[in-house]
């Protein structure tokens, strides 16, 4: 059950609803998680590259006043948008936090990565000009590795680029 009123119990998640992110109509969460597993699965069986790219945004908290959220609702749905734009019809976009974007390329080949550094230089600009950071982190699949495994190796990626030193 993958409509709108599965929820994400139905499908070994609890606490959300299975679907879509209302401010950047992306999949939520657990929308994606269920959309992104079969065609994850099915990349694994026929041995097909598959790469997940996080897109993980970060305003320091002491920064961040009431309305910068509105306004960070504003670049999130932006950033939805062009990422819609820029990647193909069947890679798998969700909204997977507060700030972070997950996106799931079956099939991936250098150009489907390519353009993740097409939306990376859209949203630095964005970002930069509001006092955020992005960080970007790819991460291709192994065989045998479930789509869990690739997300917490895709999160961990994403902290040893968060922790390295900035080039200055």
């Amino acid at each position: 059950m993958y409509g709108a009123k599965a929820t994400a119990r139905d499908h070994g998640h609890t606490g959300q609803k299975v679907g879509f992110d209302e401010a950047t109509g992306v999949w939520n969460r657990a929308g994606f998680i269920a959309a992104a597993t079969p065609l994850y699965v099915s990349c694994q069986r026929r041995d097909a590259p598959s790469a997940l790219a996080y897109f993980d945004f970060h305003t320091p908290d002491s920064a961040r006043t009431a309305s910068d959220d509105a306004m960070i609702e504003r670049v999130l749905a932006a950033m939805a948008h062009e990422m819609r734009k820029a990647f193909r019809a069947c890679d798998i976009v969700g909204r997977v936090d507060a700030f972070r974007f997950a996106v799931l390329f079956a099939d991936s080949t250098d150009e489907t990565l390519a353009a993740v550094e097409g939306v990376r230089a859209v949203a630095d600009h964005s970002t930069s000009v509001n006092g955020r950071t992005l960080t970007v982190a790819t991460i291709t699949s192994s065989p045998g590795e479930t789509l869990e495994h690739l997300m917490l190796s895709a999160d961990a990626r994403m902290q040893e680029i968060k922790r390295a030193p900035t080039a200055v």
